[in-house]
């Protein structure tokens, strides 16, 4: 498989995952000016914006940690333009990374806060 075949694969496994926890899975890929972010979801009038990492070995470190401020700032303000367009002004928002090493999932919730950017 190269990269973006592992990619979707893990992401699909990662929408599996969010279902089967109650999430309705709104976007997958979603893009606009500030970049992408893999799985947007829903649940109990929260969105939930969630970055998919995997990493093979720990060679290269954990995939959170490829999360840095840059991707961060990113992402929010991807969110920001989301809630927005979609009117979600009233949910409350969270931030996760579900991060693969191997086959073993670190499904980390709430992994940053707007305020850690200048938000």
């Amino acid at each position: 498989m190269n990269n973006r075949e592992i990619g979707d694969f893990f992401e699909e496994k990662s929408c599996e995952l969010l279902k089967k926890e109650g999430y309705n899975i709104l976007e997958r890929n979603y893009q606009n000016r500030y970049g992408e972010i893999d799985i947007i979801a829903e649940k109990n009038h929260e969105i939930i914006f969630v970055e998919v990492k995997y990493r093979k070995s720990k060679k290269f470190g954990y995939g959170y940690e490829a999360i840095n401020k840059k991707k961060l700032t990113k992402i929010f303000n991807l969110a920001q333009i989301y809630i927005q367009l979609k009117k979600y002004t009233e949910h409350r928002v969270r931030f996760d990374c579900m991060s693969y090493l191997g086959e073993e999932l670190e499904w980390i919730k709430n992994i940053a806060w707007g305020d850690e950017i200048g938000f």
